[in-house]
């Protein structure tokens, strides 16, 4: 981006320079003061393309960032359910054990 706008800013002096000499040709100059004119256009342009772009990928790059937050934070929950799984399935496993001495006690009975 930087390269874009160095050769917007150059080409913006080339076509004002173009233009300068343009005017001291007078007569034998219009011609090249419509394409010195075309120039400094082209050049201002390009700069405005290139502060466009620059606003567009400042604004994606902040979406990324945004994106990799939500990551993370989903990441969390899911390593924090993971956790909550294994002491439910833990529960569930003394649970069980529980009602099968319940069953043997009540066998006996």
């Amino acid at each position: 981006m930087d390269f874009i706008n160095h050769v917007a800013l150059n080409s913006r002096l080339l076509g004002f320079n173009a233009a300068i000499e343009a005017a001291r040709a007078v007569e034998y100059g219009r011609g090249f003061a419509v394409v010195a004119d075309e120039i400094r256009k082209m050049a201002e342009n390009n700069a405005k393309s290139v502060n466009d772009t620059k606003k567009i990928l400042f604004n994606i790059n902040n979406k990324v960032e945004d994106l990799f937050k939500k990551i993370r934070d989903l990441s969390d929950v899911a390593l924090t359910q993971a956790v909550a799984t294994r002491e439910i399935a833990t529960c569930l496993q003394n649970f069980e054990a529980g009602t099968q001495i319940m069953q043997k006690i009540s066998a006996v009975i």
